[in-house]
Order: C-alpha cells, then structure tokens, then sequence
C-alpha cells in the first residue's frame, strides 16, 4: 500500500506551509460550527434537567418526610394490638 502524495500547500518557507497545511485541516466554516453548537444545546427535557441546589434540596426533604410517615406507619400498624 503506497502512502498518499502530499497535498500541495502554499507557502514560502517550510513553516508557512506547515502553518497552512494545519489551518486547512482545522479550519471549520462558520455554518457547520453553528449547527453542531446547536444540536449540542439540543437537551431532551425527560433524560436532562438541571435544577437548582435549593430546588434539590427541597426535593430531598420532602422525600424524607413521606418516608419518615411512611415508616411510622408501618411501625404503627406493627404494634397495634400489642402493649
């Protein structure tokens, strides 16, 4: 298998070419860095969503609070019936 031909790069000396060589490869158009930016922003609200710490937080504590009464339920109807 042979190896591809060097592109033909402008450029005076060695490094121009170098420079140009990469700034051809990276170089992307505005339109294809707007579109993939976008479908970056793109976030399906049922996999990801961002709250904020106090939002969590009260999250958490009415979790507790459901599991606590909920505990005690079970606890209450454990001993019901019994001195």
């Amino acid at each position: 298998m042979k190896p591809l031909a060097a592109p033909n790069v402008p450029g005076d000396t060695e490094f121009e070419r170098f420079d140009n060589a990469v700034r051809q490869i990276l170089t992307v158009s505005k339109q294809d860095l707007l579109r993939t930016e976008a479908e970056e922003k793109q976030v399906d609200p049922r996999t990801q969503k961002l709250i904020s710490l106090e939002e969590s937080r009260a999250i958490a504590e009415q979790y507790l609070v459901s599991l606590n009464a909920g505990a005690k339920r079970w606890v209450d109807a454990q001993h019901k019936g019994k001195p």
